[in-house]
């Protein structure tokens, strides 16, 4: 909130001007809005014909130094290299988000608006799973039960005790605070014991496959939306994709940036002000394929375009919308995308610690 305050101050002298934006953007090239989509029209989309005219791959995913390093740039970009954060639950959500993907794991009162994905994930655990690992006992029952925390404030409870029990849980004052905190002991020990699993190396790596599946799906989904536009189109599109897979960078921009701001496909990810797209598919069409510049530094520059239409268009000009989304453009967002998506960055170191290490939060 400090952060935020502070660029406000500074931007506030310096309003996001339509003069700004535009020597900003001046390179950029934006192309003719296209379509979007109801959450129920998506599922329409012919992924499977996809699939079959445009196959994708990349050699690198199956290079276990190579999950291991994708997976370790998941951890620093979705957890901010600390554990807790495998386990959350904003203020302002109706159900937790867990692992690497954020997958939501909906309670017995949830409303279900988004697609649940966790059950999902612990299944693929399950099924692609050789090492021999501890599995929390709710993960073993199948099929796999509601999340099973009532609220956000219960959770909240829960996870705060269960930090606690992380921090000595191999002292004796474990002991102690079982005797102290019986009501929701339990319940604590047991998100521990989720998130002591989820930040399993080996669960890490399988995670990482896990967003690599579902970006191709997302891809293809992509795809299907751009050849409904124009067939021509959507073979550059696919050209562009197929150069990113090619590259440990380009991997690592096309998963990241899609866990970061989707694939643009919906209605949900249009600005308020232009209903402007900000999504990958949006960066894919503004990314040129320009033989003598790395593919990747040209992802990261479109990248930083689509950003940069999406901060502009969050509201009227100098107004709080506005400047909160340019403060977090140049306070996290372009560091983000330079610092994965450019090139020779994959192999950057990204955390400090062991992800295993015992951490307060």
């Amino acid at each position: 909130m400090t952060l935020f305050f502070l660029f406000y101050f500074i931007h506030a002298q310096e309003p996001y001007s339509a003069s700004l934006y535009l020597e900003q953007t001046k390179d950029c090239r934006f192309p003719v809005t296209t379509s979007a989509y109801k959450e129920e029209d998506l599922l329409a989309l012919d992924v499977l014909a996809m699939r079959r005219l445009y196959p994708l791959s990349s050699s690198l995913i199956s290079e276990k130094s190579f999950l291991q390093k994708l997976s370790e740039a998941l951890y620093k970009n979705e957890a901010d290299c600390k554990n807790h954060n495998l386990t959350h639950w904003g203020k302002n959500e109706e159900f937790p988000s867990l692992g690497l993907p954020h997958a939501i794991w909906y309670g017995k009162t949830s409303s279900k608006k988004y697609q649940e994905q966790f059950p999902e994930l612990i299944r693929y655990l399950r099924k692609n799973s050789t090492a021999n690992i501890q599995w929390p006992e709710i993960f073993n029952k199948n099929p796999l039960p509601a999340a099973p925390w009532a609220s956000q404030k219960q959770f909240s409870e829960i996870k705060k005790l269960s930090l606690e029990i992380e921090n000595v849980k191999d002292s004796p004052q474990l002991a102690q605070l079982k005797s102290q905190k019986k009501s929701l002991y339990k319940d604590a020990y047991e998100l521990f014991e989720i998130r002591h699993f989820l930040a399993n190396p080996h669960i890490l790596e399988l995670q990482a496959q896990f967003v690599i599946e579902k970006t191709f799906l997302s891809l293809h989904r992509i795809l299907a939306a751009s050849h409904r536009e124009s067939p021509e189109a959507t073979q550059s599109l696919y050209k562009k994709i197929q150069l990113l897979l090619g590259t440990p960078e380009g991997v690592l921009a096309i998963v990241d940036y899609l866990n970061f701001k989707g694939e643009g496909l919906k209605l949900s990810e249009r600005t308020p002000v232009g209903q402007h797209p900000w999504g990958l598919k949006t960066v894919l069409e503004i990314m040129p394929i320009n033989e003598q510049t790395n593919i990747n530094s040209q992802f990261t520059q479109a990248a930083i375009c689509s950003l940069q239409r999406l901060a502009y268009h969050s509201g009227a000009t100098d107004s709080p919308a506005q400047l909160q989304r340019y403060a977090w453009l140049n306070g996290g967002w372009k560091t983000r995308i330079e610092n994965n998506y450019a090139p020779n960055t994959f192999q950057n170191p990204r955390c400090t610690k062991n992800i295993l290490q015992t951490e307060s939060k």
